[in-house]
């Protein structure tokens, strides 16, 4: 849990810095109700992880990774898999939460993520993927921090944005797993 998380992640309290995020959620989850069974594994998705993330058998995986390269490793793997997956674009720089929608990524328009990972997945023979998108034209934010290196900048999030993102992908998974959805991977 970093400083940047304050204003827009559940798990982000000045008690809880310098945490792991899974830790703390995992807490808060078993806090809500003691019966759940959570496993929390604090270590970020990479290739040369993937072997052991995809052990655990996961029966539904809902990516909000930033970066492209290990985005389009966990979306390829799943699907190869037959694991479904749904994939979270760019929601930094946007404010208007309403203009969310869950479609494939064939559908997507005006989203820079969306625009890259598409072509991406395309050349590698994936035409279809379930996204969360918006087509909000990105807002410029003031540079606060010098951006990490490889980094042109660094998105602005504001509070209610992608915790709304979050929920929306929530609900449509639940929504798959009760059967209430048809399921898209």
């Amino acid at each position: 849990v970093g400083l940047t998380n304050l204003n827009r992640q559940l798990c982000a309290l000045h008690s809880t810095l310098g945490r792991n995020k899974s830790d703390v959620m995992a807490e808060r989850i078993l806090d809500i109700n003691p019966s759940c069974h959570v496993l929390s594994i604090p270590e970020l998705y990479s290739e040369e992880r993937k072997e052991r993330f995809f052990s655990l058998s996961p029966d539904y995986i809902v990516d909000a990774i930033d970066t492209v390269s290990c985005k389009l490793s966990l979306i390829e793997t799943a699907l190869d898999q037959g694991i479904s997956i749904l994939s979270a674009m760019g929601t930094g720089n946007k404010q208007d939460p309403t203009r969310f929608r869950i479609c494939d990524i064939s559908e997507t328009s005006g989203c820079p993520l969306a625009r890259v990972v598409r072509k991406e997945l395309r050349s590698r023979g994936i035409l279809h993927h379930t996204v969360l998108f918006s087509d909000e034209p990105a807002v410029t934010p003031l540079p606060l921090e010098t951006p990490p290196p490889g980094r042109r900048s660094i998105p602005a999030s504001l509070s209610w944005v992608p915790s709304c993102a979050g929920l929306m992908m929530a609900g449509y998974v639940v929504r798959v797993l009760l059967g209430e959805l048809g399921v898209r991977g």
